[in-house]
């Protein structure tokens, strides 16, 4: 398997053995499921079978083992709990009314930065980190529990630690990768280096918040850690000692580094789609003066009332390039998939490219069109990109990243018309394998 070229390889090995098939990776088997329908089907009706990941040595597990992506059983249900409320509180998994301020803020300082640059190229994920730095900062770490520089290391090494993580070098795992394929992969040293940099960052952001811990006053999340594992120590609860900074470490890694860097590339992906079909910044620019008008922003309360929009949202979703494969749950108990045995110990694969593509949910899959998702003549529509997952283990942060896109997406449009940049051979873009890094040409847009 190619890094570039997995997610078209694995497609064609589904046209040949269908949606359902398994490969093996240094004696671990995995099993694709390349539609939605059987991702459903593991995921939801049959979640009892698939509750905890591969604890075995591999790429992810050595960055994040020990926090919540990885735990299982007791550990993680007490754990995902408190974030998953904690997330609800301070608007992590929706962005709350009360809270929307300080993202519209953001957005609008977004486009104050834009419209200085006068039509010149930008940095378009450079300025987004910046911007997502704010709004996480703000509801993990208050106003001074994290300093903008650590904030600013912290991301570029998380960004660091993302390019190792290729489309093929996340399958291999046990002893023999441990100790004779990982050593030898290119970057994972590079990527080890960076995920303890970022742990580091971590540790001192949360040793100097217990310093100042006052418990009749949480400032933040992680107080909010410190008081939950405090009150349950004191009344000598047994679950009392899954609240570790490791645990806190291990899970504030992936949500601080997915919400910031990851979304930002995410948000990015959108705007590079419209480069790529500037007849849709026209129909979202065109439905967005119909419903929004032209003298406020687009905000949380129009998104139900912008079909098209939302519709070429779910496109892009669809469509995506940027995660395309992930190796997932593995399987607790023998059960089966859209008819198949799946082996105790078999670990899933999702394969949203393939799922995405699927003929068999989306007439022409290979077409790039909006309108499949604009219900007409109660026409049934396809089926929704399934690209957080489903079920139980499904991202927590799909609403709060889907409105953060939503919202810089539709401003953006509103206030810009998005062009590529003239390419100059002596100051070419750059762009990174595994995310992508995209430079867009902005100019104001003009309504004719």
């Amino acid at each position: 398997l190619d890094d570039d070229k997995i997610h078209h390889q694995l497609q064609n090995l589904g046209k040949k053995y269908g949606n359902v098939f398994s490969f093996t990776a240094t004696g671990t088997l995995y099993i694709n499921l390349g539609s939605a329908a059987s991702i459903r089907e593991a995921l939801v009706t049959k979640s009892e079978c698939f509750q905890h990941r591969l604890e075995e040595p591999n790429q992810l597990f050595d960055h994040l083992e020990g926090g919540m992506l990885f735990l299982k059983g007791e550990p993680w249900k007490v754990i995902r709990k408190f974030f998953l409320q904690q997330f609800r509180e301070r608007g992590l998994t929706v962005i709350k009314k009360e809270m929307s301020g300080s993202i519209y803020d953001t957005v609008q300082s977004t486009i104050n930065d834009l419209a200085k640059q006068k039509g010149k190229p930008v940095d378009m994920p450079s300025i987004l980190v910046t911007k997502c730095s704010e709004i996480i900062r703000q509801a993990i770490f208050g106003n001074d529990g994290m300093t903008e520089d650590e904030l600013k290391h912290f991301c570029n090494h998380y960004g660091e630690a993302v390019n190792t993580l290729t489309g093929t070098s996340v399958f291999p795992s046990g002893v023999i990768a441990k100790y004779f394929i990982l050593p030898y992969l290119k970057g994972v040293k590079e990527g080890r280096k960076a995920a303890e940099m970022i742990q580091g960052v971590l540790l001192n952001a949360i040793k100097r918040r217990r310093s100042t811990y006052n418990e009749n006053h949480v400032r933040d999340l992680v107080d909010a850690y410190i008081k939950e594992g405090n009150i349950r120590r004191s009344k000598n609860d047994p679950i009392a000692k899954y609240f570790t900074d490791k645990a806190l470490v291990r899970t504030l890694l992936q949500v601080v580094g997915d919400g910031i860097v990851f979304v930002s590339f995410f948000i990015t992906s959108f705007l590079n789609v419209l480069l790529e079909h500037p007849e849709e910044q026209e129909r979202i620019y065109k439905e967005l003066i119909e419903v929004v008008g032209e003298d406020r922003n687009p905000s949380l309360e129009d998104k139900s009332k912008l079909p098209y929009t939302n519709a070429f949202i779910a496109e892009v979703l669809r469509c995506n390039d940027l995660f395309t494969t992930f190796p997932t749950l593995e399987c607790c108990k023998e059960t089966t998939v859209s008819g198949y045995r799946i082996p105790k110990g078999a670990v899933l694969m999702y394969n949203f490219w393939m799922a995405h593509m699927n003929p068999d949910d989306y007439e022409e899959p290979q077409k790039f069109n909006p309108s499949r998702y604009v219900v007409k003549d109660g026409k049934k529509r396809p089926e929704l990109p399934v690209s957080f997952g489903m079920g139980k283990r499904s991202c927590m942060g799909e609403g709060y990243t889907m409105n953060q896109v939503f919202l810089f997406l539709s401003t953006i449009v509103k206030h810009f018309h998005l062009k590529k940049p003239i390419e100059d051979k002596e100051d070419k873009t750059f762009i990174c394998a595994h995310p992508r890094k995209e430079s867009l040409c902005i100019q104001n847009n003009i309504v004719v």
